[in-house]
């Protein structure tokens, strides 16, 4: 149970700001109707908003900016938890080693 406490910790640690710029990416998008059918120009564009969504962040909150909703998802990360803990259970009382 700790270990995967501790992996669920970690892993949203490093995925929590990952998920926060997307996040901000699509709002972005979604704020400015940003819609095109070009690929290339799609690629472009997109990473300007990455570029600009990680600047304004950095610049309008700091470091802690990029870690907001950090606390409930690490309680969402539990599932890997309680789905070790049952494993284990469920082997133990069915007699696999």
């Amino acid at each position: 149970v700790l270990i995967s406490m501790r992996a669920g910790f970690v892993s949203m640690l490093m995925t929590a700001p990952l998920w926060n710029v997307k996040t901000r990416m699509v709002l972005y998008r979604e704020q400015f109707n940003v819609s095109v059918s070009d690929l290339a120009f799609l690629s472009l564009l997109e990473r300007v908003i990455v570029q600009h969504v990680v600047a304004d962040m950095v610049r309008n909150e700091g470091i802690k900016g990029f870690y907001k909703g950090f606390v409930p998802s690490v309680f969402m990360s539990t599932y890997g938890v309680i789905q070790m803990f049952c494993y284990e259970n469920i082997n133990h009382l069915l007699g696999f080693k």
